[in-house]
């Protein structure tokens, strides 16, 4: 209820910004785009969305990731939809998001691979431990920060697609995922000048 009436505030402020524009004869998205975030406030992970240069369904899989609503066996299991929840990849453990992207020992090796490429060190921890490790790695303006942002998503939405595969076409996709993904990320990221060049270092 109060947030049905917070709701009606914001549509009667909405109104009078509307009809001062129509008024001016002047329309203003950006304001009216900030009179409408105002009052939300920014989730922590904010950093790893901003200026990415991944294409937007590989960030719509990272946004799912990061709101936990990706559709792993554990959450499938607790709504009643299956009835096992182990790890579809290596059936050894339950399947969380945890699991399929930092700690399975089919997914492990793909992170590995794709961070070494890009020059950076990293030992997968649990999804809230390595979240804060990102922010941390997302807060820069420079190339490098773009560059592990990209891989970043672009990792974990092929880990997803990995994963999938296996669930509804019982197909091991892993032999060319590293290779995948690397491609994607020269491609996505060669536009950008500073990637760019890193990134025709990175292939010599």
């Amino acid at each position: 209820m109060k947030k049905i009436i917070k709701e009606r505030a914001v549509q009667v402020n909405l109104q009078h910004h509307w009809e001062q524009m129509n008024s001016a004869g002047k329309f203003s998205m950006r304001k009216t785009y900030q009179m409408l975030m105002e009052d939300n406030q920014t989730v922590s992970w904010h950093g790893l969305m901003k200026k990415n240069l991944a294409r937007p369904r590989e960030r719509i899989t990272l946004w799912l990731l990061c709101h936990g609503h990706l559709s792993t066996k554990d959450r499938l299991c607790r709504f009643g939809i299956i009835d096992s929840s182990m790890c579809s990849m290596c059936g050894q453990e339950e399947e969380t998001a945890d699991h399929v992207f930092f700690s399975c020992i089919k997914t492990a090796g793909i992170w590995q691979g794709v961070l070494n490429w890009i020059g950076s060190s990293h030992s997968p921890q649990p999804w809230s431990i390595d979240l804060q490790r990102f922010l941390d790695r997302t807060k820069g303006k420079g190339w490098r920060t773009r560059l592990f942002q990209l891989a970043l998503t672009e990792t974990v939405h092929e880990v997803w697609l990995y994963r999938n595969s296996i669930v509804f076409c019982k197909e091991d996709t892993s032999k060319n995922i590293i290779d995948s993904i690397i491609d994607r990320i020269v491609y996505r990221g060669w536009k950008n000048r500073k990637i760019g060049l890193q990134l025709a270092n990175l292939m010599l």
